[in-house]
């Protein structure tokens, strides 16, 4: 009777009067009443059951469930426990790569500030005649080369020295085990390590300074750790169907189905995933050499140097240059001066920020002897790596036709990237646009003159050259030039 009632109640909430169609739905009904709650599958309650909770390393937050949507049916993939397993594996001497290029690179750097202290680089950069006698390969007369540095350091320490060392020390053993590792338990513990940093600290890595051997050998006792270390992940693999029909008696019954094909071929799983970890430094070994500098070369390519910076440069850097170009209609030049200045001391990553004043004449010439001259001052901002140099420019402008025999005064913005592919040879862009208002026409009309070039340029001592395809137009058709242009300019 109950079970009538109830069915009778939901035939009423449909507005269901055939009672021939009541019949026919009750079963699927039934089976619903049956679904409700999923039976397939294995429950969370008991994979949690199943994990160890005791260890010590066990995370107890978890992301948020990653869903996958196929169809109508939704995959849903949550992570429900992980633990961190302490794995005895065979060190090689391969495995220390990554810490092995810190310790080459901490040694370039702390070579580069000793060769300051020490009265071995000249005012601009460059290396005196003392370097020759320290059989580092350094190049006297030359800008210091970090690379020169890198692979007579890779020389002096392999690979194989930093293995043998741990051997000496008794922290390797027979078969490249760590030593007393036999005893640990399954689950990582940090602690268990903390032996060995003593032993490690007992390996003279060769700086002068203990903060630097203490930093090392911290590091290297974490390349141990991680390298020792297996992640076991449970996670919980769901899918359920999800109705996407807007009517109510539809989607009921296209949800029944779904539910029930789901409970067969879509069924709970649960599974154990093994992850490894792959090594990669904590530290940035430049932060711990504070006092190495970074500034301008005299001009690019100087002595060796890559591009227009180098080691301890030169706060400043200036530069002088015109450039011509002719079409069929029109003659173009350029002259300019800049005047450039490093802002602060800042050297991370061998990159520096400059300020700086430019100064410019720009003067389009026809065939029929009229032209159009621009003047203009900027102030810059801009940036350099070892391979590039940018800026920004902002100022003032005035813009004088022999055609109008007036002057206009505007304002300026431009930019110019440098990208030096190898030594002696860059590619460059630049984009340079001044515009104003017409104070002598009646409506006010404004003015732009736009410049633009690509191209390629090198430099010799202190002399640039450069070649490149450049466009010069106005809206007001006082002036138009594409064309081919040379420039020559000198460093000073």
């Amino acid at each position: 009777m109950a079970s009538t009632y109830a069915l009778k109640s939901l035939a009423s909430s449909l507005s269901i009067r055939n009672n021939e169609l009541m019949i026919k739905i009750a079963p699927f009904i039934l089976m619903c009443f049956l679904l409700i709650t999923p039976t397939h599958g294995q429950s969370i309650r008991s994979v949690n059951s199943s994990v160890n909770a005791s260890s010590s390393s066990s995370s107890s937050s978890y992301g948020r469930p990653v869903v996958n949507e196929q169809g109508g049916y939704n995959t849903s993939v949550q992570v429900i426990d992980q633990q961190k397993q302490f794995d005895r594996i065979s060190f090689k001497p391969g495995m220390f790569k990554a810490w092995h290029q810190l310790l080459i690179r901490a040694h370039v750097y702390h070579s580069i500030v000793q060769l300051k202290q020490d009265g071995h680089v000249n005012s601009d950069g460059s290396l005196n005649e003392s370097v020759a006698s320290l059989g580092m390969g350094l190049t006297p007369n030359r800008v210091i080369d970090d690379n020169q540095l890198m692979q007579y350091f890779k020389s002096k320490y392999p690979i194989q020295w930093v293995y043998d060392e741990l051997t000496r020390v008794n922290v390797i053993g027979s078969g490249g085990f760590l030593v007393g590792t036999e005893s640990f338990s399954k689950a990582f513990n940090d602690y268990d390590f903390e032996p060995y940093l003593e032993k490690i600290n007992g390996i003279s890595f060769g700086f002068s300074a203990s903060a630097i051997n203490s930093e090392l050998a911290t590091e290297l006792l974490q390349f141990l750790k991680e390298s020792s270390m297996t992640i076991v992940v449970t996670q919980e693999e769901t899918t359920r169907y999800q109705s996407r029909k807007s009517n109510f008696f539809d989607g009921f019954l296209d949800q029944l189905g779904g539910n029930v094909l789901g409970s067969i071929f879509y069924k709970d799983k649960v599974k154990t995933v093994k992850q490894k970890l792959n090594y990669s430094p904590n530290i940035d070994v430049l932060n711990l050499f504070s006092s190495i500098d970074y500034g301008f070369a005299k001009a690019p390519y100087f002595k060796g140097a890559m591009g227009d910076a180098i080691f301890y440069g030169q706060r400043t850097q200036n530069q002088a240059h015109v450039s011509y170009g002719n079409s069929k209609h029109y003659d173009a030049i350029h002259v300019g001066v800049s005047f450039l200045k490093q802002a602060g001391s800042a050297t991370m990553n061998k990159s520096f920020i400059y300020t700086g004043w430019a100064f410019a004449v720009d003067q389009i010439k026809d065939n029929e002897n009229n032209d159009l001259t621009l003047m203009g001052g900027r102030y810059m901002l801009g940036g350099t790596t070892p391979k590039s140099i940018y800026d920004l420019s902002f100022g003032l402008s005035a813009k004088t036709s022999s055609l109008r025999g007036d002057t206009q005064l505007g304002l300026g913005i431009g930019g110019k990237y440098t990208y030096h592919l190898i030594r002696y040879l860059g590619v460059f862009g630049l984009f340079d646009s001044n515009f104003g208002i017409n104070l002598n026409n009646d409506n006010g009309a404004a003015w732009q003159l736009t410049r633009m070039q690509l191209g390629l340029q090198t430099t010799v001592s202190m002399v640039s050259i450069s070649c490149g395809y450049e466009w010069q137009n106005g809206n007001d058709g006082d002036a138009f030039f594409e064309g081919l242009v040379t420039g020559i300019g000198i460093y000073f």
